[in-house]
């Protein structure tokens, strides 16, 4: 399902958001307050961002700076909702990167429209990026005996072809004494049946208990496979950063 995720000042103007795209297959995810906005995007990555615009301000400008500039967002359109017509804020808006914007009190079948425009356009960003990615499988050590994978492409067509010659025995047995984790948050969607291929995936790594990363894959992950008895689930990266201080792995 497609993440929209929305930061507005004003939870009523939120509300009636959701509420308008009620009928459509987003995942609505909404916020109030603007570092928690970013703190979402870090854990999920959006196919669209949402901003409501009162002024632009000083937040508002750290706030979209740090949303093109970061690797979950930085081609993701941003839809600005401005409370006002006012032509110089608008203006700014564009400069400041939003791709798009509507003016308050919204209309659905506008709305819609909109979102679905700037969807494609998502879309079209992420396809392009993963053509011209030569890996579509990371591998990182963050700290000795810690190993962290990232799948950044679809499991079938990009993640799979990739699989045999990265994951060898030998690579297999250097980390079968230490913490591993798959992070799969870059991913852009998931089906039922990549889910039952990234459980062939992670049974590549026998008896070991590997850790996985989710973010908006989790309930495919849980619906289509059996990995929530065979690994241990995270939705974010903060969860798994708990779970490693709780078994004194990190400080």
């Amino acid at each position: 399902m497609d993440v929209i995720i929305a930061i507005d000042t004003e939870s009523e103007y939120l509300d009636n958001t959701e509420s308008l795209l009620s009928g459509a297959k987003y995942n609505f995810v909404k916020t109030t307050e603007y570092k928690k906005g970013m703190d979402y995007v870090k854990t999920t990555p959006p196919d669209l961002l949402m901003i409501g615009i009162n002024k632009i301000d000083k937040e508002l400008i750290e706030t979209v700076q740090f949303l093109k500039k970061h690797a979950h967002t930085k081609n993701v359109p941003i839809l600005g909702i401005y409370k006002e017509q006012k032509r110089a804020d608008i203006e700014n808006g564009f400069k400041l990167g939003i791709s798009a914007y509507l003016v308050q009190p919204l209309e659905k079948h506008r709305l819609l429209d909109k979102v679905k425009s700037l969807m494609e356009i998502s879309k079209e960003n992420q396809s392009d990026k993963i053509l011209t990615r030569k890996n579509h499988i990371i591998i990182e050590n963050p700290m000795p005996g810690l190993t962290k994978i990232i799948f950044k492409s679809g499991i079938q067509k990009y993640v799979l072809p990739q699989v045999k010659k990265t994951f060898n025995m030998e690579f297999l047995r250097t980390i079968e004494m230490g913490q591993c984790c798959i992070d799969i948050r870059d991913i852009p969607e998931m089906t039922l049946d990549e889910a039952k291929v990234f459980e062939k995936i992670v049974a590549l790594f026998g008896v070991k208990k590997v850790s996985i990363i989710a973010g908006k894959h989790l309930g495919k992950i849980i619906s289509g496979s059996d990995l929530s008895d065979k690994a241990n689930l995270f939705m974010s990266m903060e969860d798994y950063v708990v779970f490693l201080k709780a078994a004194k792995i990190l400080p």
